[in-house]
């Protein structure tokens, strides 16, 4: 059984690649985001939500998300994500056993 209960996890969008994740889905808002969402039901396909990782410490699931975030981008950088918050840089995520 899982002792930690954060998780990193991705929304896709069907049309073009074959939790709190879901969420999203159905907590309408003005971000980005959620504008994706919903164009991609208004063309009658379903978003995906995939758990990446899961069983993560806090520290941990911050640190992967600001790992897979950088690495992808976001629209404002040139990227893909529709993130609208960049998690900080994930060497300021280090657990303190890793700071040493």
């Amino acid at each position: 059984m899982a002792t930690n209960f954060f998780y990193v996890y991705a929304l896709k969008d069907p049309r073009t690649s074959p939790a709190r994740a879901f969420d999203h889905f159905v907590t309408p808002d003005a971000t980005k985001k959620y504008a994706r969402i919903k164009e991609i039901i208004v063309t009658c396909s379903t978003p995906m939500a995939d758990i990446l990782v899961e069983d993560l410490t806090e520290a941990q699931a911050l640190r992967m998300e600001a790992e897979l975030i950088s690495a992808s981008g976001t629209i404002k950088t040139g990227g893909v994500l529709t993130n609208a918050v960049v998690p900080l840089s994930p060497a300021c995520y280090a657990s303190p056993s890793q700071a040493r």
